[in-house]
């Protein structure tokens, strides 16, 4: 069995934490805690080989997979990474460059094309007063360094001041460039201007709209601690619908009061309508020292990072159930011989069936295939090179508060039952089977050897025309001590240190359907069903196909 000990800390360090800060109070009113989301650690940045400090990040929209990182000090360079942040992937210099303090990023469509979009806003003393916005279109992400000659518009504010801003966010409904300022015990302050491509050197102007809250939500007196300020990040997300906005307070003493605030557009409102409405600040966020960057990757899914000394986590925070599993196709009639002959696998209709994403990281699990019938559940796994253990996850009872929940999977992810080969050239022989150990928390990774036999056979490893190694075998589901409600699987492979390198579905778990004959009208194809009509007989419903009679439910009666 694996071992034990480092999958638990693992998935401790993974789970749900709610918030430390105190409630929050926003125009006068405490404001109800979003427990939507839920939050991981997906790695840790290296900034002495990145860039040395994070203060703007951006998901590219043209490679996805990659995120944009920016930097408030004076390199001019933007770089890409990886959600796990261990190498540095794509470096861009800019050319002709205005560099003026640039404290945020983000990305979105203009015209058809994705670009990027930085904000020299930054003014800690607002006596600069020379403001741009930096933009260009997102170029693909390639290995080695790339030099790009950027665009700029300079803009002033229409109040005619100065001000000190850290968060820069563009709607693409409105196509519309906002801004947040970054005040010290006073309300922030939101300011929008339309984004154009013919601005030249004229001078634009961010227009008002309101407020984020009011003063007497910081609490009586000269306290820095209480209500929304210090804005430091902000972003849409890339349909127009969500807003967040991020702060921090980066005293010692009052550290825990910083929140992310979520704003749902509705209908067709500008954002400047939706953020002049009561806020939902996120239960699962943590304080981040020097807290100042986020991007959305979809309207599920956001990253945070921080700018803090040494190596800051990349965290991601994922809506419960935003990731859904498509409905699997109706299983289609299949002869799965396990003999290692793949040809039976060919046809994925009616298949569940998962690939991993060409962006991905863990690619030594690239493709399984399943198919169910009778009490026969088939599997078919490809590797792009020979794993040594490989997991197999079970979740059979459809309840998503009994069974282990692992980190790797968003959703459901309550698994009940565990199948571990560690060495895949052995095909099963000496797989363990094993059940959820329910009197723990499901974060844990405990399991409970189970008195099973004989559950699973699997055909010997073989070598694909491209190179990848290949399995296939059957689980006898009989022999899963459960009745089977509804049964998902999830898959990971790890290499000899217990590292997962491929996990499989990507997100949500992959439902398998089971395969039943079909009965009575069951079998009418669809032409068939044309010429079908319901009668009624003695004063029940009927069903009549040419001279064949059947009830509601499809059984034959004459």
């Amino acid at each position: 069995m694996r071992k034990f000990f480092l999958l638990a800390l693992a998935a401790m360090c993974a789970m749900e934490v709610l918030a430390l800060a105190p409630e929050l109070t926003y125009n006068g009113t405490v404001l109800p805690w979003n427990t939507e989301f839920t939050r991981t650690q997906c790695g840790t940045l290296k900034k002495d080989v990145i860039i040395p400090e994070i203060s703007g990040i951006a998901c590219s929209r043209v490679t996805p997979g990659y995120i944009w990182m920016q930097s408030d000090d004076y390199s001019d360079c933007i770089v890409a990474t990886t959600e796990e942040g261990q190498t540095r992937n794509m470096l861009v210099n800019f050319t002709s460059v205005i560099r003026n303090d640039w404290e945020d990023m983000c990305g979105g469509v203009y015209n058809g094309k994705n670009y990027l979009f930085i904000g020299a806003i930054g003014d800690n003393n607002t006596n600069k007063g020379n403001y741009y916005i930096v933009y260009f279109e997102e170029p693909a992400i390639t290995s080695g360094s790339k030099s790009i000659t950027p665009s700029y518009i300079k803009f002033q504010y229409s109040d005619g001041k100065n001000h000190n801003a850290e968060s820069l966010m563009y709607d693409p409904k409105e196509e519309m460039l906002y801004i947040v300022t970054k005040v010290y015990y006073n309300v922030n302050q939101v300011f929008k201007m339309p984004f154009r491509l013919d601005y030249g050197e004229t001078v634009q102007t961010f227009q008002y709209v309101c407020d984020l809250g009011i003063k007497s939500d910081m609490g009586p007196g000269e306290n820095p601690s209480k209500g929304f300020h210090l804005a430091t990040a902000a972003d849409i997300s890339p349909d127009g619908k969500y807003v967040l906005i991020k702060n921090h307070n980066n005293t010692d003493t009052c550290s825990q009061y910083s929140w992310i605030l979520l704003w749902e557009r509705q209908g067709e409102e500008s954002i400047s309508e939706t953020i002049k409405r009561q806020p939902q600040p996120l239960a699962c966020y943590e304080h981040e020292w020097q807290g100042e960057a986020i991007c959305w990757l979809d309207d599920n899914t956001f990253y945070t990072t921080s700018d803090d000394d040494g190596n800051p986590p990349v965290y991601k925070y994922t809506r419960n159930g935003g990731s859904v599993a498509p409905e699997p196709e109706p299983a289609v009639k299949k002869n799965i011989t396990i003999d290692g002959n793949f040809e039976d696998w060919a046809d994925l209709k009616g298949l569940a069936h998962a690939e991993v994403h060409s962006y991905s990281e863990k690619k030594e699990l690239y493709d399984m295939r399943w198919y169910a019938e009778g009490d026969d559940i088939f599997f078919y796994l490809e590797f792009s090179s020979l794993v040594v253990p490989i997991d197999i996850l079970l979740s059979t009872d459809d309840n998503d508060l009994t069974g282990h929940t692992s980190y790797l999977w968003s959703g459901n992810t309550a698994f009940d039952y565990l199948i571990e080969e560690e060495n895949i050239a052995n095909h099963f022989s000496d797989a363990s089977f094993t059940a959820f150990n329910n009197t723990v928390d499901q974060i844990n990774w405990s399991w409970l050897e189970t008195d099973v036999v004989n559950f699973i056979t699997a055909c010997n490893t073989a070598t694909l025309t491209n190179g990848h190694k290949a399995i296939e075998g059957k689980i006898t589901a009989s022999k899963i001590p459960t009745p089977i409600v509804k049964l998902k699987v999830g898959v990971f492979t790890s290499n000899s240190g217990w590292t997962e390198n491929g996990v499989l579905p990507d997100d949500a778990l992959l439902e398998v359907p089971f395969y039943q004959e079909p009965t009575g009208m069951d079998q009418l194809t669809i032409e068939d069903e044309r010429s079908t009509e319901k009668i009624l007989i003695d004063g029940q419903l009927y069903i009549r196909h040419g001279n064949t009679i059947y009830t509601i439910t499809g059984q034959e009666i004459r």
